[in-house]
C-alpha cells in the first residue's frame, strides 16, 4: 500500500485489490494496538547533511554555529531543525538501553513506549544522535511524509479473513462491526473437532466448558457480556431453571442458560494460578520473588518469565545465573534471554524451540531451562511441551511481572501455557510501585484480584477511547487521500522545498485540526488542486451498510453467489459446482475420473463476487 501510495499509483492499486482476499494472522494487534493511522517517515538528504554538520559542532564546541546567510536562504526550516537537534542532543544521554532503545549487534532500535517491543520502522532524532555519538554512524533526519489509514487499506480488499487468539471486550467487537463491517465467530479447539457431539456428551459439574452464548439469569447479564468463546468450569446446576454456574477464572463467575455452554475437550485444562495475591514492596522485592520461584520450579518444569522491558530481562536473567550457578551460566543455554533481533528473526524462533528442552546437569540429573522475555515472547509463539511428566508436575510455568491494560494481551500471555491438551500454571508477581497497581489499588472491588482490577480499568479505558475513534478515522482517511495526491505530484517533481516543508507540518499536526481545516491548509500551503469530495469531509467515515451476522444481503451490484465443494470418493478430487443453499445438493460426475454420484461431502462457499 505504501509503495504504491508513494509511487503515485495508489488509486490503481486499490482498484486492483477489489478482487483480492486478505488473510491476516494476529489481526487484533494490527487493528487495535496500532491505531487508525500509520505514520510513515522518510529521510531527507539535504536536511541530514545539515544535521551531521551541526552534530560535529555540538560535539566539538557544545553549540551550533549560526549562519544567517543560510537562514535567509532556507527560511524557518533551518532554525526549526536546529532547535529539534539541540533538544535531541540534550536528552539523548538520559535515554536508557532496554527501556527506550535496544541494541542488537551494532544496530540500535527504538522501543515502543507502550509494549516495550522493538519498532523496526521507528525513528527519533535523539536515537540518531545516540547512534552518531556511540557508533560514529551518520545521522539521518527523517520526517513524516505519508499517512496511511489502516481502515482504507483493509477495506480496499473484497474480503478480510482475520485470525487471532483473543478479540477482547464487547467494545472492540462493536468497533469491528461498525467500522470494518466485520462479524466474529469462534473456531472450536482442535481437540474438540476430533470428537462428535455424542462423544463429547453434555457437560457435568467439574467439566471444562466453552461459552457459546450469553443467555442466562437477568441479574448476571453484565458479567456474561463479552464471554462468548471463553473457557470456564461448570460448578453448579439448577435443573428446574435450566441454569449453570460457570467459573470463568480469576474469581469471576456467572449463571448461564444450559444452551449457552458446551462441553470442552475433556483433556483441555485451564491454567492454574499459583502466584501471590498482594503486590511486593518495590522492584527489588518483586524480582527477588520471581528469581526464587523460577529457580525452584525449573527443577520440575520449563519456566517462562515475562518481564516488562529488555532492561528487566537482562537483570532477571543475570540474577538467575548467579543463584543457580555455573551450570546455568552464559553459554550453557540454561537461562535464555528471548529478545527479538530484526536482523536475525530465526534466532528467536530457534530459542523458543529450545526453551522447553531439558537441561542436562550431569550424567544422571537434569532440570529445565528458564526463558526470560518481554511481550514479544508473550504472544504468537508455541512453547511446545511433549514430556508427559511435565503435565504431572503442573505444566510449563509462566511468571508474569506485570498485567497489561488490554485483556487481549492478557489472554495471549496466559495462552503460552496449558496449550492444547497440556496442563498449565502461572504466577503473577506485581510491584506495589507500578503505576497500574497504584492506579487501581484504591478502586479495586471487594471480590476482585489486582489483575482483574487492572484489566477492568483497561477495558473501561479502551471503551472510552473507541467512542471517539470515528473522528480519528475520518481524519486518517482524508490524510491518506491527500498523501496519495501529494506523492503523485512529488514523484513528478512538481513540489518545491516550501511545499514539502508545509506538508511535513500538516502531517505532524493534522490531528489537532478539523477536517475542513486540514483540507484548507493543504490547498493553501501544499497543493491547491486537492481531489477531495464532500464525503471526505464527513465527521464519520463511510462504512458499508450493516448486515445481521449470519445473514447475507445481496444487492444488484453484488449478488449472492455460492458453490458446493464436493469430494470424489473414488479418486479424492475436489469438484466445485454452482449451487445455492435453497437448492438440493447437485449430483454430478467427477471431472477427473468421471465417476457419477459418488460425492461424499459438501461445504458451502460464499462470496459477494466470484
Amino acid at each position: 500500500c505504501l509503495e504504491n501510495l508513494t509511487a503515485g499509483t495508489s488509486k490503481q492499486y486499490e482498484d486492483d485489490l477489489r478482487s483480492a482476499v486478505l488473510i491476516v494472522d494476529e489481526v487484533d494487534g494490527m487493528i487495535f494496538d496500532k491505531g487508525p493511522a500509520s505514520l510513515k517517515e522518510f529521510a531527507d538528504a539535504e536536511f541530514s547533511n545539515w544535521v551531521n554538520e551541526w552534530l560535529e559542532q555540538l560535539e566539538e564546541q557544545g553549540r551550533i554555529q549560526k549562519n544567517y546567510d543560510d537562514f535567509r536562504a532556507y527560511g524557518d526550516s533551518q532554525s526549526i531543525i536546529q532547535r529539534e537537534l539541540e533538544e535531541a542532543f540534550q536528552i539523548h544521554t538520559k535515554k536508557k538501553e532496554g527501556v527506550d532503545y535496544a541494541t542488537r549487534g551494532t544496530a540500535m532500535y527504538l522501543l515502543d513506549e507502550k509494549t516495550h517491543m522493538i519498532r523496526e520502522d521507528g525513528s527519533a532524532l535523539w536515537l540518531e544522535v545516540l547512534k552518531y555519538m556511540k557508533n560514529g554512524t551518520r545521522a539521518q533526519y527523517k520526517y513524516i511524509k505519508a499517512i496511511l489509514c489502516r481502515l482504507q487499506c483493509f477495506m480496499s480488499y473484497s474480503a478480510i479473513f482475520g485470525l487471532t487468539g483473543s478479540l477482547g471486550q464487547q467494545a472492540e467487537k462493536d468497533y469491528l462491526l461498525q467500522y470494518y463491517d466485520a462479524v466474529t465467530f469462534n473456531v472450536p479447539y482442535f481437540l474438540d473437532t476430533c470428537r462428535s457431539d455424542e462423544e463429547m456428551g453434555k457437560p457435568v459439574v467439574g467439566d471444562i466448558v466453552t461459552i457459546i452464548g450469553e443467555e442466562g439469569d437477568r441479574a448476571g447479564a453484565s458479567r456474561r457480556r463479552g464471554t462468548k468463546g471463553n473457557l470456564g468450569k461448570l460448578m453448579e446446576r439448577r435443573a428446574a431453571e435450566k441454569l449453570c454456574r460457570v467459573d470463568l477464572g480469576d474469581s469471576k463467575e456467572a449463571w448461564f442458560a444450559e444452551t449457552s455452554i458446551a462441553k470442552g475437550a475433556s483433556a483441555k485444562k485451564a491454567p492454574k494460578d499459583i502466584g501471590q495475591a498482594s503486590p511486593f514492596a518495590g522492584l527489588q522485592a518483586q524480582e527477588d520473588a520471581v528469581v526464587k520461584m523460577a529457580a525452584a520450579k525449573c527443577m520440575e518444569v520449563p519456566v517462562l518469565v515475562l518481564a516488562k522491558n529488555t532492561d528487566a530481562v537482562q537483570r532477571i536473567a543475570q540474577a538467575l545465573r548467579t543463584v543457580l550457578g555455573p551450570q546455568w551460566g552464559d553459554g550453557t543455554g540454561g537461562v535464555l534471554e528471548l529478545l527479538h533481533n530484526p536482523r536475525n528473526p530465526k534466532e528467536f524462533v530457534d530459542l523458543v524451540d529450545l526453551s522447553t528442552e531439558p537441561l542436562k546437569l550431569d550424567e544422571v540429573k537434569s532440570a529445565f531451562r528458564i526463558s526470560v522475555t518481554t511481550a514479544e515472547g508473550g504472544r504468537g509463539h508455541d512453547y511446545r511441551v511433549v514430556d508427559p511428566g511435565i503435565d504431572d508436575r503442573g505444566g510449563l510455568l509462566l511468571i508474569l511481572t506485570w498485567v497489561p491494560w488490554s485483556e487481549r494481551e492478557w489472554i495471549q500471555f496466559l495462552g503460552r501455557t496449558g496449550r492444547q491438551d497440556h496442563a498449565g500454571q502461572y504466577a503473577v508477581f506485581l510491584n506495589s510501585e507500578d503505576e497500574k497497581v497504584q492506579a487501581v489499588s484504591t478502586r479495586k472491588n471487594a471480590n476482585e484480584s489486582l489483575p482483574q482490577a487492572i484489566l477492568r480499568a483497561g477495558n473501561d479505558q479502551t471503551a472510552e477511547l473507541l467512542k471517539g475513534v470515528g473522528d480519528d478515522i475520518a481524519k486518517a482517511r482524508l490524510m491518506h487521500k491527500l498523501s496519495s495526491h501529494y506523492w503523485s505530484a512529488h514523484m513528478k517533481q512538481e513540489t518545491d522545498k516550501s511545499q514539502d516543508w508545509a506538508w511535513k507540518g500538516l502531517c505532524e499536526t493534522y490531528q489537532a485540526h478539523a477536517l475542513e481545516s486540514i483540507l484548507n491548509k493543504f490547498k493553501e500551503e501544499v497543493l491547491a488542486d486537492a481531489p477531495v469530495g464532500e464525503e471526505d469531509l464527513r465527521p464519520q467515515p463511510i462504512v458499508p451498510s450493516k448486515t445481521e451476522p449470519g445473514k447475507y444481503a445481496p444487492t444488484k451490484a453484488s449478488p449472492l453467489k455460492s458453490m458446493a465443494e464436493l469430494t470424489c470418493q473414488r479418486c479424492g478430487h475436489v469438484n466445485f459446482v454452482n449451487w445455492s443453499p435453497d437448492q438440493p445438493l447437485p449430483k454430478v460426475a467427477c471431472e477427473k475420473c468421471e465417476a457419477a454420484t459418488i460425492m461424499s461431502s459438501f461445504v458451502p462457499v460464499y462470496a459477494s463476487t466470484l
